[in-house]
């Protein structure tokens, strides 16, 4: 199902978001469609340069993308091969502004292209109009600079790093150089990038157009794989250092520096008396929040940020579409509204958005499903 999005261009990462222009886009869809349409887009068309791509974008209002160059024209329509189909010029009207964040828009998404920093932040605008960001996607794999040289200020230290509400923690080396972007270089010994690589395949959400990048064993190596399973599949190799480490996920997973004896850090929950924790619903870990001796039935009673509760949502939904029953039970899945959760699913009135809570969480699953306490990740 094609959905209404809306596409902007920035030069600065998001700051100024709510002044820059945006052009509709008729025939969308999530980021799981968006992202490798784009990012193909991007590599095939426009050969990684991104500010090109931007401006063809901010040209013109747009039917639909499609990155076949060999597409017959459309009646009504202005063709740019590789891109997709725009209206007409004369049918195309100034671009306009997104609303600031706190002003109402029209439900859906927003992609953000970013030129100076070779990605595309993504918006979700639920039901009540309100935009949330979603999440952000670098577009390729540059080159990682120097690392272990002290010659240009690049050395090792030991560490613990983690990739927030996703996988971690691990110990590995950072590189204590000075990099384009505020997350770490790291590097893992062969036994830790073998637990990384199964621990991203397990966190993996079903489908064909599962955009998250996973790591596997590869002929030579490791191998970053992004999209896996589509015509848009990329497979990086993973670079080795002289000293026999993988730089796992350099430039392309958040990796951050964290305490291996502390609690997991999170950004505003904690002040609200949440703790960060990794919590389990039969075979699946998440990373989320509870309140200490909050419980239901004996039965933890998490919440979760957006981009965990997708994760959770669109398990959720796999699951039931792998088993399906349309008089029973009840799922969770993702929509352009936000996190809805369906009960009974040939009942329509029996669904219903998850709301955000004011401490920044979702709650799924409390008070119904069996949550508890999983082990934290092997860090040896």
């Amino acid at each position: 199902m094609s959905i209404r999005c809306l596409i902007a261009t920035t030069t600065g990462g998001d700051d100024g978001l709510a002044a820059r222009a945006s052009r509709v886009l008729d025939h969308g869809g999530p980021p799981a469609v968006m992202l490798p349409l784009l990012i193909h887009i991007w590599r095939h068309t426009f050969a990684t340069d991104t500010a090109a791509m931007a401006a063809t974008l901010a040209g013109h209002d747009w039917a639909w993308l499609n990155a076949d160059p060999r597409e017959l024209p459309q009646p009504g329509l202005r063709q740019v091969p590789g891109v997709g189909y725009a209206h007409s010029d004369a049918a195309t009207p100034e671009p306009a502004s997104i609303p600031a964040a706190g002003r109402r828009q029209p439900p859906g998404w927003v992609y953000v292209i970013d030129a100076a920093g070779d990605a595309v932040t993504v918006y979700t605008v639920p039901a009540d109009g309100l935009r949330r960001r979603h999440s952000r996607h670098r577009l390729g794999l540059p080159a990682a600079p120097p690392c272990g040289d002290a010659a240009t200020g690049h050395t090792w230290t030991d560490a613990t790093v983690v990739v927030e509400d996703w996988i971690g923690p691990y110990p590995a080396q950072v590189c204590t150089g000075t990099h384009p972007h505020p997350y770490a270089i790291a590097r893992f010994t062969t036994a830790v990038a073998e637990r990384i690589a199964a621990d991203t395949q397990a966190a993996r959400g079903p489908g064909p157009h599962d955009d998250d990048p996973w790591l596997r064993r590869g002929e030579h190596g490791f191998d970053v794989v992004r999209f896996a399973g589509t015509e848009y599949e990329q497979v990086h190799p993973v670079a080795r250092d002289r000293d026999g480490r993988h730089l796992v996920g350099a430039h392309l997973w958040d990796w951050r520096v964290a305490d291996p004896t502390g609690p997991r850090p999170a950004p505003g929950p904690t002040a609200q008396g949440w703790v960060a924790v990794r919590v389990r619903h039969g075979e699946r870990v998440y990373h989320g929040h509870i309140r200490p001796g909050e419980r239901w039935n004996g039965w933890l009673v998490p919440g979760f940020t957006f981009d965990v509760a997708a994760r959770v949502a669109a398990d959720s939904y796999a699951d039931w579409c792998a088993h399906p029953d349309p008089t029973g039970g009840e799922f969770y899945r993702l929509t352009p509204d936000g996190v809805e959760f369906v009960y009974r699913p040939a009942t329509p009135d029996e669904r219903v958005v998850v709301e955000e809570t004011e401490d920044g969480l979702y709650l799924l699953g409390g008070a119904s499903w069996t949550w508890e306490s999983a082990p934290p990740a092997a860090t040896g």
